[in-house]
C-alpha cells in the first residue's frame, strides 16, 4: 500500500552505509527517549520532576554493549558524531537492542533564563544532528534528530567537577 518511491527511498535508507567521516567508529545507533516524568522540556522547570530526574538525562545502552566496551554504569561516556560531541552518565537498559543507544530529549536549559530547570544540568542531544540542506531525511523530508550513527568513547575525565560550569554539551565551558 505504500508508493513506489517510498519503498525505494526505504530500501535506499536501509542499504547505506554507516558515516565514517574523520575516522571515527560510528558503530552505534541513536534514538531518543521519552521519559515518563518529562512532558516536554517545560515540566524541567517544575522542582519535583526534575528532583526524580537526578537533575540530568542520561546515556542508555544495553549492558551487553557497555561490557564489550568496558563500560561502567555512571561512568562519562561521550557520544560523538560528524558535528558535535556530548558527554552524558552512562546508564544501562535491556530494553534497548544490542548496538542502540538512546538519550532522553528535551534537556539543556542551562543559561535558559528558566529559574529552575537553568540549574539542570541535563545535556541537549539535538548538538549531535546535523544541519542543512544534505542533512535532511530523505524520506519524511525533515531533519534528522533521531536515528543516526555515532561513536562512543569512554571520557577523558571519569567525574565532572562540581565547581565547573558546563554548556549544553555536558562538557566543561570554555566561557
Amino acid at each position: 500500500m505504500a508508493p513506489d518511491d517510498l519503498l525505494e527511498a526505504l530500501k535506499q535508507f536501509a542499504t547505506k552505509e554507516p558515516d565514517s567521516s574523520n575516522g571515527e567508529d560510528f558503530s552505534y545507533q541513536l534514538i531518543s527517549k521519552r521519559q515518563v516524568e518529562t512532558h516536554n522540556s517545560w515540566t524541567h522547570n517544575i522542582p519535583d520532576f526534575l528532583t526524580r530526574l537526578e537533575n540530568q538525562n542520561f546515556l542508555y545502552m544495553h549492558p551487553q554493549d557497555a561490557e564489550r566496551e568496558n563500560f561502567t554504569e555512571d561512568q562519562l561516556i561521550d557520544v560523538k558524531t560528524a558535528s558535535a560531541t556530548i558527554r552524558l552518565a552512562l546508564r544501562f537498559t535491556k530494553d534497548l537492542s544490542r548496538g542502540v543507544v538512546a538519550i532522553p530529549h528535551g534537556w539543556g536549559h542551562q543559561n535558559s533564563g528558566q529559574s529552575r530547570a537553568s540549574t539542570a544540568t541535563g545535556v541537549n542531544v539535538n548538538l549531535l544532528a546535523r544541519s542543512g540542506p544534505t542533512h535532511i531525511d530523505p524520506i519524511s523530508g525533515m531533519s534528522q534528530l533521531t536515528g543516526f550513527r555515532v561513536s562512543l568513547s569512554a571520557a577523558e575525565q571519569d567525574t565532572q567537577p562540581q565547581d565547573v560550569k558546563h554548556d549544553w554539551s555536558g562538557l566543561p565551558s570554555t566561557g
